[in-house]
């Protein structure tokens, strides 16, 4: 019985198709070009300067792959270095077809071997670097396999909105304090780029985006209409978000620090800072 044949796929990142992915199986010869009958075809209008027989993969086997020019007008580059007769080519390597004497750069290609990618178990897509784990089932998926209303994968979804049918659960948690309640204070952050050196509580974060809300930074004003629990508007003081990147954790004494965790002799994990060893 013969198993199913093996490809190799192609991450366009420029050019008219950038974003897009196309596999090619893995045998024989792989041509990069213009030309209608390209095995990998470019847009023969907007991918300039590729030529129309730009460059091929030559598969050996075994894994084994190598980039050739095919007498481009402005050559081929692996990883920004021309090449020059056969050259190895293997995962993550990037192949820029042609650039011209006034700079202009050609698509750029990532190369991939099919036992390198990680399939999606909802469309059997590749899962790259940034991807999605489900709470539900602790399983990576893309990011077009991501059900938004239930914060799940789309597998999960429709077992998760069942699950909650008819017991009012909106798919989060309703916590009401009461004096018993030991609740924890907002983390104290330190802010780089034009906010540099400005400290202050993190009021919300978005996981997906990546973004927070610290208060006090990176304030704009806002025209604010009326509503009931604002009878005036007027122009308002509104903290915007900032890229998660930006903030940094301070320890008791201010200083910016990193995050480590100890676990005590009950079993229970706190958060430490690392410069002197506190709880955050």
């Amino acid at each position: 019985m013969v198993g199913p044949q093996k490809k190799v796929y192609f991450f366009f990142l420029s050019g008219a198709k950038k974003g897009k992915i196309e596999s090619a199986p893995a045998t024989g010869l792989i041509r990069i070009g213009r030309q209608h009958d390209s095995t990998i075809q470019l847009d023969p209008y907007e991918d300039i300067p590729a030529s129309g027989d730009h460059a091929q993969v030559v598969c050996e086997g075994d894994d084994r792959f190598l980039l050739e020019d095919r007498g481009s007008s402005w050559g081929t580059f692996k990883n920004d270095v021309p090449v020059v007769g056969r050259v190895p080519l293997s995962t993550g390597d990037v192949i820029t077809c042609g650039q011209d004497s006034q700079g202009r750069q050609g698509p750029k290609i990532k190369f991939y071997l099919e036992k390198d990618v990680l399939r999606c178990p909802a469309c059997e897509g590749p899962v790259y670097k940034r991807h999605f784990k489900c709470p539900a089932c602790a399983k990576k998926y893309c990011l077009r396999c991501i059900d938004f209303q239930t914060k799940t994968c789309k597998p999960c979804a429709p077992r998760v909105v069942t699950a909650r049918k008819g017991t009012g659960d909106p798919g989060f948690e309703l916590v009401e304090d009461d004096e018993e309640v030991d609740a924890k204070r907002p983390a104290r952050v330190v802010v780089s780029g034009k906010d540099r050196g400005k400290t202050g509580e993190v009021m919300s974060v978005d996981p997906v985006a990546g973004k927070v809300i610290v208060e006090g930074v990176n304030v704009a004003k806002r025209h604010q209409k009326p509503t009931r629990s604002m009878q005036q508007g007027g122009i308002i003081d509104k903290a915007m978000p900032i890229d998660v990147s930006n903030v940094s954790l301070i320890d008791s004494s201010g200083r910016s620090t990193r995050v480590g965790y100890r676990v005590g002799a009950d079993g229970t994990k706190s958060r430490i800072a690392r410069t002197n060893g506190g709880e955050l």
